[in-house]
Parts: structure tokens; C-alpha cells; sequence
């Protein structure tokens, strides 16, 4: 599967490549009337090209949101989020970026349609960018939120920051609910303010895991003393209406 989605990232990428040069010369999708230098750079070149490209794109991506390791201090067990599949995330950016690019090209080329096709085109354009676009900042927003993002456990509370600004803290004296999963390992801290809920990469809690959840956990449970054992911590969480904050 991991094999198959870089696949896709990689052809998507090419794809998004090959439109971009049909925008800036303004040719159709069929090339006809093409200069013979755009044929060879698209059918020939572009694929060469964008090997390295979405290397290196894709490098980064998985870089940026692959696991770190928790981090000891003073201040307790400090963990950061990793998401769960960065190979799925960076297919759908891409195939979003295609689909944006494409849906450009169509309005760039309305010249080279006739009736029903021009229609086609409009509408496809206006499609794509209602739902593409809404999607690039939701998406991108979260991820880039996540990123800069980190779960301390210390000795009395539990708190999410994000860029060094606490946005959660839940004291562990005050949680309404202290939800915890053996395995794979899960944990859900819920009080007034909001809840913080951390999977592992097997729980499947959210788009994000935590890399050395385990630690938290214990630590977690020897300051509160008990909690309450789950076998399927989303199901759980939705059973009680609990929305983490992130």
C-alpha cells in the first residue's frame, strides 16, 4: 500500500507538471499545434524531472511529520505528533494540487473547446476550486498546527502547546474522564476546558500518533491512581461525546 501511494504521489506530481506547461504555453490537453520542444519536454523530460522533484518533495513531507522522540525535562514528558500516514497526506496534497492545476488549464484553453466542452470546463473549474480550496486550508492548517505542536504530562497536569503557547492544560485532579487503552496503546484526558486524546499508530484515535505514548501513559496512571480501561478508544470517545482539541 505504502508502495502504491508514493507511486500515485509520483505520477500525480508529473501530472500536475505536465498541466502547468499546458498553462504557460496555453496548449490543449491533446498538444495539437504543440511546438515539437513542449512534446519532448512533457512526454520525455517531465517524467525524468519530476523523479527527483518528488524525491525530495516527499522527503521533506515525511520528515516534517515522521515521528521525533518524547523528550525528559523538569517540566515532565514532552511528546510531539507524527501523522499516522504520511504517504496518504502527501497523495491527497498532491492530488489536490493536481486537480487545482487542471481545472486552470481548462479555463486557460477554452479557445481550444467548442459548446458543450466550454460548458464542461466552466463547471468543472468551478467545482474544483469550491471543494479544493476549502480543503488546502482546512488541511494545511491543521497540519501545520500539528507540526509546531507538543503534549506535556508533568506532575500535575496534562497541557498541549502549540508554538511554545499553552492552548490546553487539564490538572489531573480536575479531569472529568481518564480514558485508557492497553493495546494498542491509547489515552484520553477530558475535563472542562476541552480534552487531549493521544493514540499510537496502531489505535487509528485520529490522523496523528504519538511515538513513546507508553511512557506517558505510565506516567499518567501513577499520578492518578486509576482510570478506566478501554478496549476501542474511538469508539469510546464517541460513546461520551469527547472531541479533542487537536
Amino acid at each position: 500500500m505504502q508502495v502504491f501511494l508514493k507511486f500515485m504521489g509520483w505520477l500525480i506530481l508529473y501530472s500536475l507538471l505536465y498541466f502547468l506547461v499546458l498553462d504557460i504555453t496555453v496548449s490543449g490537453p491533446d498538444m495539437k499545434g504543440a511546438p515539437d520542444f513542449i512534446r519532448i519536454l512533457n512526454f520525455y523530460l517531465m517524467p525524468l524531472i519530476s523523479l527527483p522533484l518528488w524525491w525530495l518533495s516527499w522527503k521533506k513531507f515525511e520528515k516534517a511529520f515522521g515521528p521525533r522522540d518524547p523528550e525528559r525535562s523538569q517540566a515532565g514528558i514532552t511528546c510531539t505528533l507524527a501523522l499516522r500516514n504520511p504517504a496518504l497526506m502527501y497523495y491527497l496534497m498532491v492530488l489536490k494540487l493536481f486537480l487545482l492545476a487542471m481545472g486552470a488549464n481548462g479555463i486557460i484553453t477554452l479557445s481550444h473547446h467548442e459548446g458543450g466542452m466550454k460548458i464542461f470546463y466552466i463547471i468543472n473549474f468551478i467545482v474544483l476550486y469550491i471543494y479544493a480550496i476549502p480543503f488546502f486550508i482546512i488541511k494545511f492548517g491543521k497540519l501545520k498546527k500539528a507540526l509546531h505542536a507538543g503534549v506535556t504530562a508533568g506532575e500535575s497536569a496534562i497541557s498541549l502547546a502549540i508554538k511554545g503557547t499553552t492552548v490546553l492544560s487539564i490538572p489531573y485532579a480536575d479531569a472529568r474522564t481518564l480514558l485508557i487503552q492497553r493495546d494498542p496503546p491509547a489515552l484520553c484526558v477530558a475535563g472542562v476546558p476541552g480534552a487531549v486524546c493521544l493514540g499510537s499508530r496502531e489505535a487509528r484515535v485520529s490522523a496523528f500518533y504519538v511515538p513513546g505514548l507508553e511512557q506517558v501513559i505510565d506516567l499518567v496512571r501513577g499520578k492518578t491512581g486509576g482510570a478506566e480501561q478501554v478496549s476501542g478508544m474511538k469508539a469510546a470517545m464517541k460513546q461520551r461525546g469527547i472531541k479533542p482539541v487537536l
